[in-house]
C-alpha cells in the first residue's frame, strides 16, 4: 500500500505555509508599496515628459511662426528702403540729365530718359515703368499678366492729389483672378516739376520671403532629431518627409485624414493632434502627437511633433531599475522563508506524534466509507473533529456531483452557441509552434476546407490560405499582440478552396504562462467581404469626387485657355498617378497629321520636342473607335489593344488611356494618359473617373472657347465702331450711353460732351421741323414698342450751327437687361444735293426716253415679223427642196443599179469608171444636201417647240449603242480611226424619247467623225447619281480654239482651222447648235473642252425625272 501524506507532514506543511504566507504577505505588501510608489512616480514622470514635450513642440512651432513674422517685417522694411532708394535715384538722375542736356530741353524728354535709365538699372522682367503727364511710375516687382493701362488708371485715381507719403493700394484685376496689394511711396520734386510714384506688389515680394522662410524652417533641428513639417490648405506638402507631394492624392486614407485634422487644428488657432505616423519616406510607423498653427495671410500651416515611444522610453528605464530593486528584496524574503521553514520543521515533528494516534481511528472509518462508494456515516465516528471532517467530505462529494452536472449543461450550451456564431471560432495551444485544438465547423463555409484539415495532423495551416501579399503584415499583427500582450485585430484576404478571394477579420487574444511565454490563443474569424467591398466603393467614390473637385478648381486657374488646359491636364495626370497626360487635335480620321497641344509629364519622362505625327491607318482606326465610343479606350495587357511600335519606342509607353473630347466650338480633341514605368491595367473605376474628367474638361473648354470668341467679338466690334465711317449711337432712358467718333463728327460735337448730355439733351441737335417725329420714334424704340419706322431721313443741327441731312437706321435692342435704341447714322447731305440735281436731269431725260421707247417698240414689232417670216421661209424652202432632192437621189441610185446590170460587171473601160464616179458624186452631194435640208427643218422645229421631256420613261442603252454603230458605219472608210464605247451597266430610264437622245449623240459623233481623220473617238456613258445620265464624246482631231468653245454652239458658226491646203467640205454649222437646243429642251446642259491640236471633249448631262 502506497504511503500517503501524514498529518504530521500536513502540520509541517501548514506551519511552513503559514510562515511563508506571512513572509509573502509582508514582503508582498512591501513590494506592492514599492511598486505602487513607482507607478505613481511613473505616471508623474510620464505626465511631466508629455507636458515637457508638448511645451517643446508648441514652442518650436511658435518660434517658427515668429521667424516668418520677422522675415516678413524685415522684407517689408527692405522693400521700403528700396522704394526710398529708387526715389533718390530718380532725383539724382533727373538732376544729372537736367545739367548735362541742353538748356530748354523739354521736360518730357527728361522724364523719358530718366525712366529708360531706371529700367536699365532694374534687370527684373516683372516690372511696370510708365509716364503719365508729369508723373513717373516705377513698380517693381509687378505682375506682368495684369493689364498695365488699367492698373495705371486705378493707381492714378487712388493717388489723385497726393504729393508725398506712403500708402497701400488694392489693385483690382479681371474676373477669375485674385487681386493684388501695392505698397506705394509718392514724392514730388517741386524744383523739377516732377512727381515720382514708386511701388511694389507685396504678393510678388513675399514670394522671395516664402522661399527664404522654407529654407530656414527646413534647417531647424531640435531635441536631436526633431524637425518641422508644413503644407498648404490645398494639401500640398512644403516641409517634412515628402515636400512637394499632394497629400490629397495619396492612396493611404489614414494619411489624408491626418492632414485634414492638422489643417483643422491650425485653422482653430493651434491645437494638438494624436495619430499614428504613416510610413512615409522611412518615417517610423508609431503613435505621434503633433502641434500645428496657421501662417497668417499665406494659407500655410506649420507644425512639429514627438513620438510617444520616446516618452515611454524614459518610463521603461525607471521600470527596469525597479525590477532590479524588487529582485534584491525578493532574495531577502527567500532567506527569511528558509529560516522560518527550519523552525517549523522542528515544531511540526513534536506535534506530529500527538496527532498520529487520533488519525488512526479516522483512517479506519474513512477507508470503510470510501470502499462502499457512498457517503461517510458520520454517526459511526467517535470524535467530533473527525465527524466534522466526514460531514465536510460528504458535502464536497455532493458539490462535485452538482458541478459535474453543471459542466455538462455548460458544454451543451457552448456547443449550441458555437454552432450559431457566423464565423470561425478556434482555440490553439503553443508547444513550440501553434497547434489547433479546436476549430468550429463554420470554417468549411468560409474557406471551403473542413475543420479536420487545420487540426493537428491535418496537413494544412491557416497561414497557407492567407493571400501572399497579406501574410507578412498578418504575422506582424500577431507579433505585436504577443509583444504588447493585448488583443490583436487584423483584416486580410484568404484564398478559398475554389480560388475565390475573400476578406476576413480576425480577433484573438493570447494568454501567457507564469514565465510570460505564450500558452494559449483563442480567437474568432468573420467573413467581412461585403463590408470591405462597401468600404472600397465608399473610398473610391470619395476619391472620385475629390479628383473632380481638383479638376474643377484647376479649370479656374490661369488667364488663358492654354494655361487653363495645361493646369487641368496636369491635375488629371496627378490624380491618376500617370507619367504623362496630353491633349492632341484634331481627333479626325481624315486629317493628315495631328499635333499635341498640351503635354504634361513627370520629370523623368519629359518630351522635349513639339510632337507632330502623321496619321496612318492604325491611328485612323483608333480615332474612329474613339469617336464611336462613349467611354475611353484602354491600351493595356488586359484590353488586348496595343500602341503602335514606333510610338511606343519613341515615347516609352507601356499603357495608354484615351478619350474623345467634343467641344461645341472647334474640332474634336483627344485626352490621353501614358504610363511609362511598367504596364498598367486601367480599372473600371479609373475609366469611369477618366470619362467624367474628360466631360468636365470638354465643358470647361466650351466655356473657355466661347469666352475667347466673345472677347474677340468684342474686340472686333470695338475696332469696327472706332474705324467705321458709319455713325453708331445707343439711346437708353433718353440718354446717350454710347456713341462713336463717326457719329460725333456728323453732329460736330465731342464724344465726351455727347456722353455727358442729360436725359433728352440730344434734342438740341434735331431740326425743329423733324424733332417731334425723331423724338417719338426714339421713345417707342427705347420702350420696345412694335410698328416703328426702322429707317428714315431727318435734318440735324450740328454743334457749329450747320444743317445736315442724316439717314438713320435703328432698332430696339437689349443693353444691361433693358430696352435700348441702337442707331446707325449716315451723313447724306451730299447725296441729297445730288438727288436734287438728279431729279432735274431725270425729268429732262424722261421725255427723251419715252420717245426712244416708242421707237424701240416699233422696231421690235418689225423684228418679230421678220423672224416669223424667216422661220416660214426655212420651212417652205426645206419642203420645196426636199421633194426634187429625193427624186434626184432615188433616180441616181436606180441609174447606177441599171448601169451595173446592163454591163454585167464586164465594163472596165475608162468611160465606164468615169460614169460610175459621177454617179457617186451625185449621190454624195445629194445626201449632203438632204442632211442640210433636214437640219433646216429641225432648226425650225426647235425654235418653235417647247420642253421635249415626256411623262413616260425609256431605256437608253440600246439607243446609245445604235447611235455609236451609225457613227462607225459613217467612219468605215477610215482604217486608222477607231470608235469605242464605255457604258455602265444598269443605266436608269429617262423621260427622253429615243430619237431625241439619238439625235444628240448623232450630232456629236457626226461632228467628231467630220474633224477626226485618224486616231480614236471615245464615248463614255455613266450615271453618277443613279438617276440622270452623263455622256462624254472625246476625239483626237484638230481641236477647237479656246476663244471659240462657246461660239461653236451658235447656228451657222464655222470654225476656221487655218489650213488652206486641205480640201475639206464644211457643213452648215447647225449640228452643234441643234445639239444644244435639244439638250436644253431636255433640261440638261452641254459644253466642250479642248486644247489646241489635241482633240476636243464634249460633255452632256441629262437629269433624271422632270424636276
Amino acid at each position: 500500500m502506497r504511503k500517503g501524506r501524514t498529518i504530521g507532514g500536513a502540520g509541517l506543511l501548514g506551519m511552513v505555509a503559514v510562515s511563508w504566507i506571512s513572509i509573502l504577505v509582508i514582503g508582498g505588501t512591501w513590494l506592492y508599496s514599492m511598486y505602487a510608489d513607482f507607478q505613481a512616480d511613473a505616471d508623474r514622470i510620464r505626465e511631466e515628459r508629455y507636458a515637457e514635450r508638448r511645451s517643446l513642440v508648441k514652442g518650436e512651432v511658435d518660434d517658427a511662426i515668429e521667424l516668418i513674422a520677422r522675415l516678413r517685417r524685415s522684407a517689408a522694411d527692405t522693400l521700403g528702403r528700396r522704394l526710398d532708394s529708387r526715389m533718390r535715384d530718380v532725383r539724382a538722375l533727373n538732376e544729372v540729365l537736367a545739367r548735362d542736356l541742353a538748356k530748354g530741353t523739354d521736360g518730357t524728354v527728361l522724364r523719358i530718359a530718366t525712366v529708360r535709365l531706371m529700367a536699365a538699372l532694374d534687370r527684373s522682367e516683372a516690372r511696370l515703368y510708365a509716364i503719365r503727364d508729369n508723373t513717373i511710375y516705377l513698380f517693381s516687382p509687378f505682375p506682368k499678366w495684369v493689364d498695365r493701362e488699367d492698373a495705371l488708371t486705378q493707381v492714378e485715381a487712388e493717388l489723385e492729389g497726393v504729393t508725398n507719403g506712403q500708402r497701400r493700394l488694392d489693385l483690382k484685376v479681371a474676373d477669375g483672378m485674385n487681386g493684388y496689394t501695392l505698397l506705394v511711396k509718392v514724392n514730388e520734386f517741386g524744383a523739377h516739376g516732377l512727381r515720382v510714384v514708386a511701388g511694389a506688389c507685396l504678393e510678388m515680394a513675399e514670394e522671395t520671403v516664402k522661399e527664404t522662410a522654407l529654407r530656414q524652417l527646413a534647417d531647424i533641428r531640435y531635441a536631436k532629431n526633431g524637425s518641422l513639417f508644413g503644407g498648404t490648405m490645398e494639401g500640398v506638402s512644403i516641409l517634412g518627409p515628402v515636400p512637394g507631394r499632394n497629400m490629397w492624392a495619396v492612396t493611404d486614407a489614414n494619411g489624408v485624414k491626418i492632414v485634414q485634422e492638422l489643417i483643422a487644428a491650425a485653422k482653430r488657432g493651434g491645437e494638438f493632434v494624436n495619430y499614428v505616423m504613416p510610413p512615409l519616406s522611412g518615417e517610423r510607423n508609431e503613435p505621434k502627437v503633433s502641434y500645428a498653427r496657421l501662417v497668417p495671410d499665406w494659407g500655410w500651416y506649420i507644425g512639429t511633433g514627438a513620438f510617444v515611444g520616446d516618452i515611454e522610453g524614459v518610463v521603461e528605464l525607471k521600470r527596469k531599475q525597479l525590477e532590479q530593486h524588487i529582485q534584491d528584496r525578493g532574495l531577502l524574503i527567500l532567506s527569511g522563508m528558509a529560516a522560518l521553514s527550519l523552525l517549523a520543521l522542528y515544531l511540526s515533528r513534536r506535534l506530529a506524534r500527538n496527532i498520529e494516534n487520533n488519525v488512526a481511528s479516522f483512517t479506519t472509518v474513512w477507508k470503510r466509507a470510501a470502499s462502499g462508494r457512498g457517503e461517510i456515516d458520520v454517526a459511526s465516528l467517535d470524535y467530533a473533529e473527525f465527524k466534522t471532517l466526514a460531514e465536510a467530505a460528504n458535502h464536497m462529494v455532493a458539490e462535485r456531483q452538482t458541478a459535474q452536472e453543471a459542466l455538462s449543461e455548460s458544454l451543451e450550451r457552448f456547443s449550441s452557441l458555437v454552432a450559431n456564431v457566423p464565423g470561425i471560432i478556434y482555440h490553439s495551444d503553443f508547444r513550440g509552434v501553434w497547434v489547433n485544438r479546436y476549430i468550429s465547423d463554420t470554417v468549411l463555409d468560409v474557406t471551403g476546407y473542413p475543420a479536420e484539415d487545420f487540426m493537428e495532423g491535418g496537413g494544412r495551416t491557416f497561414q497557407s490560405i492567407i493571400h501572399p501579399e497579406d501574410r507578412e503584415w498578418v504575422a506582424q499583427s500577431l507579433r505585436q499582440g504577443l509583444e504588447h500582450r493585448q488583443t490583436y485585430l487584423a483584416d486580410y484576404r484568404i484564398i478559398r478552396r475554389d480560388g475565390e478571394i475573400r476578406w476576413v477579420s480576425e480577433r484573438g487574444r493570447i494568454l501567457h504562462d507564469e514565465q510570460g511565454g505564450p500558452e494559449r490563443l483563442d480567437g474568432v474569424v468573420f467573413d467581412v467581404t461585403d463590408r470591405k467591398h462597401a468600404e472600397e466603393e465608399y473610398y473610391n467614390h470619395i476619391h472620385f469626387l475629390e479628383t473632380l473637385d481638383r479638376i474643377d478648381r484647376a479649370m479656374h486657374v490661369g488667364t488663358s485657355t492654354r494655361e487653363m488646359l495645361g493646369t487641368t491636364v496636369e491635375a488629371i495626370r496627378v490624380a491618376f498617378g500617370a507619367d504623362r497626360a496630353w491633349l492632341l487635335k484634331p481627333c479626325d480620321p481624315e486629317a493628315d497629321e495631328f499635333r499635341v497641344v498640351v503635354n504634361e509629364t513627370s520629370p523623368e519622362f519629359v518630351v522635349e520636342e513639339e510632337v507632330v505625327l502623321a496619321v496612318d491607318d492604325n491611328i485612323r482606326r483608333d480615332m474612329r473607335m474613339l469617336l464611336d465610343s462613349p467611354v475611353p479606350l484602354a491600351f493595356d495587357p488586359f484590353s488586348g489593344r496595343t500602341v503602335p511600335r514606333e510610338i511606343t519606342d519613341r515615347y516609352d509607353i507601356r499603357s495608354q488611356l484615351m478619350f474623345a473630347i467634343r467641344p461645341r466650338v472647334g474640332p474634336a480633341l483627344v485626352l490621353g494618359l501614358h504610363h511609362c514605368r511598367e504596364p498598367r491595367v486601367w480599372t473600371s473605376e479609373e475609366i469611369r473617373l477618366f470619362t467624367e474628367a474628360g466631360r468636365r474638361l470638354a465643358d470647361g473648354l466650351n466655356v473657355a472657347l466661347i469666352l475667347d470668341e466673345l472677347t474677340e467679338s468684342e474686340e472686333r466690334f470695338r475696332t469696327f465702331s472706332e474705324q467705321t465711317m458709319l455713325g453708331l449711337c445707343v439711346l437708353q432712358e433718353n440718354r446717350v450711353i454710347f456713341i462713336n467718333r463717326a457719329a460725333a463728327d456728323i453732329v460736330e460735337a465731342p464724344v465726351e460732351e455727347l456722353m455727358a448730355l442729360p436725359p433728352g439733351g440730344f434734342v438740341r441737335y434735331l431740326h425743329p421741323d423733324d424733332s417731334d417725329f425723331v423724338v417719338e420714334q426714339a421713345r417707342r424704340k427705347q420702350a420696345g414698342e412694335a410698328d416703328t419706322v426702322s429707317a428714315y431721313s431727318w435734318r440735324a443741327v450740328t454743334g457749329t450751327g450747320r444743317v445736315k441731312w442724316v439717314e438713320i437706321h435703328s432698332r430696339t435692342t437689349r443693353v444691361n437687361g433693358k430696352s435700348a435704341d441702337l442707331v446707325s447714322l449716315v451723313d447724306i447731305t451730299a447725296l441729297k444735293r445730288a438727288e436734287e440735281d438728279l431729279e432735274a436731269i431725270i425729268a429732262e431725260r424722261t421725255s427723251a426716253l419715252a420717245l426712244k421707247a416708242e421707237e424701240l417698240k416699233r422696231a421690235n414689232t418689225e423684228l418679230t415679223r421678220l423672224d416669223d417670216l424667216k422661220s416660214s421661209f426655212l420651212t417652205t424652202v426645206s419642203h420645196t427642196m426636199r421633194t426634187p432632192l429625193t427624186s434626184v437621189l432615188g433616180y441616181g441610185a436606180l441609174a447606177r443599179k441599171e448601169l451595173d446590170r446592163a454591163l454585167g460587171g464586164a465594163g472596165n473601160s475608162e468611160s465606164l469608171h468615169r460614169a460610175l464616179g459621177n454617179l457617186d458624186v451625185l449621190e454624195a452631194e445629194g445626201r449632203r444636201l438632204n442632211l442640210l435640208v433636214e437640219q433646216f427643218m429641225e432648226l425650225a422645229d426647235m425654235e418653235a417647240g417647247g420642253d421635249l421631256r415626256t411623262e413616260a420613261t425609256y431605256p437608253v442603252a440600246a439607243t446609245i449603242r445604235r447611235a455609236v454603230e451609225d457613227a462607225r458605219a459613217e467612219c468605215i472608210g477610215r482604217d486608222r480611226l477607231e470608235v469605242t464605247l464605255d457604258m455602265e451597266e444598269n443605266l436608269p430610264e429617262l423621260n427622253v424619247l429615243p430619237e431625241h437622245l439619238e439625235r444628240v449623240l448623232g450630232h456629236l459623233l457626226g461632228n467628231a467623225c467630220h474633224f477626226t481623220r485618224d486616231g480614236k473617238i471615245s464615248v463614255r456613258v455613266a450615271s453618277p447619281d443613279g438617276k440622270g445620265l452623263e455622256l462624254t464624246v472625246a476625239d483626237t482631231g484638230k481641236g477647237i480654239p479656246e476663244e471659240e468653245l462657246e461660239a461653236i454652239f451658235k447656228p451657222f458658226h464655222q470654225v476656221d482651222t487655218g489650213d488652206t491646203l486641205v480640201d475639206e467640205i464644211k457643213g452648215a454649222g447647225l449640228g452643234l447648235a441643234l445639239c444644244r437646243m435639244v439638250v436644253e429642251k431636255l433640261g440638261g446642259r452641254v459644253w466642250a473642252r479642248s486644247e489646241g491640236g489635241r482633240g476636243a471633249v464634249f460633255h452632256v448631262i441629262l437629269p433624271g425625272g422632270r424636276d
